[in-house]
Order: C-alpha cells, then sequence, then structure tokens
C-alpha cells in the first residue's frame, strides 16, 4: 500500500516578510487566520510554486490588496518583500529559499522538495538559481542560513549544496527548464495523489488534504 505523505514544515527564507519554520503538527483540516494583509496568502503562494516547479503554465498566484487596488502578485515582489502600504520592497537583492519538508503518514519515510531564487530591484524577474529534491530529512529553516535566525544572511547556493552533501544527504536537483524532470522525481520520492504538482493549492480545498495541520507564530496565524 503506497503511504500519505503529509506537509510537516514550511521553510521561507526572504519570502515577502517571512523567514522562518512553520512546523507542522496534528492531523485534520488546516485554516488559515489573520487580518487583510497580514500574510495568508502568501504562504499558499509558496506552497505552489514549489509544488508546480516553477512552472508558470501552472502558477496561480493570488491577488494582493493595496492601497492602489487589486493586483497579480509577483514572485519576485514576494522576494523582494513588497510592502502593501507603497513604501517600497524590505530588501533591494536577496537569495530566496522555499521548502516543503514531507513525512509518510507511518513515518517510513521523509524528504524535502524546495527552490532556490534570485531577486534585484533592478531586475524586472526573478532567477531560478534551482530546485531541489533532498531524501530522507526534513529541511529547516536554518539549514539556509548563516549566523542567528535573528541576523541571518543565507546561504548561497552552491554552499547549500555542498553543505548537504557533505552531510551524506542525496539531494537531486534540477534547472527550471527541466521542472518535468523535477516533478517526476517529486512524484517518485512522494508516491501520493496528495502531493501532486498540479493539484491547485492556492486557492483550492485540496491543500487540507495536504498540510494536517500548522502552527506559527507568523503575523498570519495558521491553525488546524
Amino acid at each position: 500500500m503506497i503511504p500519505l505523505f503529509v506537509l510537516r514544515n514550511i521553510a521561507a527564507v526572504n519570502f515577502y516578510l517571512y523567514a522562518q519554520d512553520f512546523p507542522i503538527e496534528g492531523r485534520g483540516h488546516t485554516v488559515f487566520l489573520g487580518g487583510n494583509g497580514s500574510g495568508k496568502s502568501v504562504l499558499l503562494d509558496a506552497i505552489q510554486i514549489v509544488m508546480t516547479g516553477m512552472n508558470r503554465r501552472y502558477l496561480d498566484l493570488n491577488s494582493r490588496v493595496s492601497e492602489g487596488g487589486r493586483s497579480t502578485r509577483t514572485i519576485r515582489e514576494a522576494c523582494l518583500g513588497l510592502l502593501d502600504d507603497g513604501a517600497g520592497y524590505e530588501r533591494d537583492a536577496c537569495l530566496t529559499y522555499i521548502a516543503l519538508g514531507f513525512e509518510a503518514a507511518d513515518g517510513s519515510r521523509r524528504c524535502t522538495a524546495g527552490v532556490c531564487l534570485e531577486a534585484k530591484e533592478a531586475v524586472n524577474e526573478e532567477s531560478v538559481l534551482g530546485l531541489f529534491i533532498v531524501e530522507d530529512t526534513i529541511l529547516r529553516f536554518n539549514d539556509f542560513i548563516e549566523g542567528r535566525p535573528d541576523r541571518f544572511k543565507e546561504k548561497a547556493w552552491s554552499s547549500f549544496l555542498d553543505e548537504q552533501r557533505r552531510k551524506g544527504n542525496t539531494v537531486h536537483t534540477f534547472q527550471r527548464q527541466s521542472n518535468r524532470a523535477y516533478g517526476s522525481s517529486f512524484r517518485s520520492s512522494m508516491p501520493t495523489p496528495a502531493a501532486h504538482s498540479s493539484t491547485r493549492i492556492g486557492r483550492a480545498p485540496p491543500c487540507d488534504r495536504l498540510c494536517p495541520s500548522i502552527l506559527s507564530r507568523s503575523p498570519a496565524s495558521l491553525t488546524s
């Protein structure tokens, strides 16, 4: 019998205003709670970005609400931390990591799937440095940074990969143009319909089947 995989952690480094883990516990449905602009839909976008392998054919990001009205959020804006009050960007350049940690419901297997992005205020579109799958482990926020969590610097893409391999972890990397290969490897690491890359996570109820519970100290609180 193929085990059901569930989301156990979301690690976000320089995505919107998030730089933290979102640990996941328990079982059941997921509820995102928070006021307007607190970042609820940004988390759904983060999940969607990883699950689709940055394939724009499937990406359907949530809109954002600002003083100028409602507009489509871009990945570049989320990486740079665009502020909804019109005050500009939180960062003028950065590396962004988004990583989803999964575990079989019976605890028999684990893996982490994620993406590393580079964004600059002076460049109109983000760059995908790589997609990755790390077998048999759930990576956390601290795996992607150097220094203390409150005063950190994100690890360079090559440094992150080198460190994981030195630890003996099996790491598969993919370019954006190879997102089909990424999706195929993703499904082989997590053989379950709940983790299929075509699931519309940004706005659809299937996210409840994927995420059993999320508890967070972020502006947008998540609870089961």
